[in-house]
């Protein structure tokens, strides 16, 4: 008799400690909340662009991406970065994220946008990718297109991802060319029809002019940030007395563009030789470097160049003696 009250007191125990042990990881476990770390991101507005030029050719645009010929682009989302301070990795889209491309037309008053829910665009195209970045935006046989990776799922890594274009007019998605990866095999974001508007310039003392006055100068314009005092210095060249707009952009860290497929080589050096002069002054005259986009490349003052036409000259003569 007794041993059995032991095994009746015993076995209450045991079950008073598994209630007890159950109710702790229970209320423990409904204690712990996952925290999730989104990546959210808003696109610019109408007023953060600026369409100039005595033909409209050229942007400004306070941040995001550079300016096909008739659009431009940015984006907004909300994705799920990290949970309990793990990244997560690129994944599809789930119940509470988001990600749309804003494409603003710089063709009408106003440059009125349109929202691409790029989720479903990828979907649309191929329901078993998903988008994992946004590229660069690219024209090519006058359409402007925005280059996309995207991944299948279940895929892990990169190797499975594939590139794509998005039609800034359409908004669909399609394969890029087999023409088009001959002509830029490697991607890159430069504007395959005006493929030396960087090296151009950089071929020359325009680049340390535009250093001087605190910018970088590629084929885009912006803010050098490795320059101090560069608002300052730049205040007094015509680009930004010529276009206070286009100072102001500039200056919250904007950055110029040339259309795509309106800007060519010739405009660009030109004008870079205008708005770099000090304000009031007609044109720069500038001279060819022996190295070609580095910070002490020294002029070779043998050779003044005035125009993109005296560039070219120089050009055809150093061709020559090679």
């Amino acid at each position: 008799m007794k041993n059995k009250k032991t095994l009746i007191w015993g076995a209450g125990l045991l079950l008073v400690l598994a209630l007890g042990l159950f109710s702790f990881f229970y209320l423990n476990r409904s204690a712990h909340k996952e925290k999730r770390t989104y990546r959210t991101f808003e696109a610019i507005t109408s007023r953060d662009i600026i369409v100039f030029g005595e033909n409209k050719q050229f942007v400004a645009i306070t941040r995001g991406w550079s300016a096909g010929k008739r659009y431009t682009i940015s984006q907004e989302g909300h994705i799920l970065d990290k949970v309990d301070g793990k990244r997560v990795p690129d994944h599809p889209q789930r119940k509470e994220e988001h990600w749309n491309v804003v494409i603003f037309d710089l063709d009408q008053e106003g440059y009125p946008s349109q929202k691409v829910d790029l989720y479903q665009a990828v979907r649309s195209y191929n329901p078993s990718y998903f988008p994992i970045m946004s590229n660069h935006l690219i024209h090519y046989q006058e359409v402007d297109y925005l280059t996309v990776t995207i991944r299948p799922e279940g895929a892990k890594d990169s190797d499975k991802d594939k590139k794509v274009f998005l039609n800034l007019e359409t908004h669909e998605i399609s394969e890029i060319p087999e023409e088009y990866k001959k002509i830029n095999p490697k991607f890159n974001w430069i504007d395959p029809s005006n493929p030396t508007l960087s090296s151009d310039v950089n071929a020359t003392t325009l680049r340390n002019i535009a250093r001087e006055n605190g910018y970088l100068l590629l084929n885009l314009l912006k803010n050098d940030s490795s320059i101090k005092d560069a608002p300052k210095k730049g205040s007094r060249i015509n680009l930004t007395s010529e276009n206070p707009q286009v100072k102001e952009i500039l200056d919250r860290g904007g950055t110029v563009y040339g259309r795509q497929g309106v800007v060519t080589s010739e405009d660009w050096f030109n004008h870079m030789l205008h708005w770099l002069a000090p304000e009031g002054e007609s044109d720069l005259t500038v001279y060819p470097v022996d190295r070609p986009y580095a910070s002490n490349a020294q002029p070779l003052t043998d050779y003044p160049i005035q125009s993109y036409q005296d560039y070219l000259n120089w050009k055809e003569q150093q061709e020559k003696k090679e």
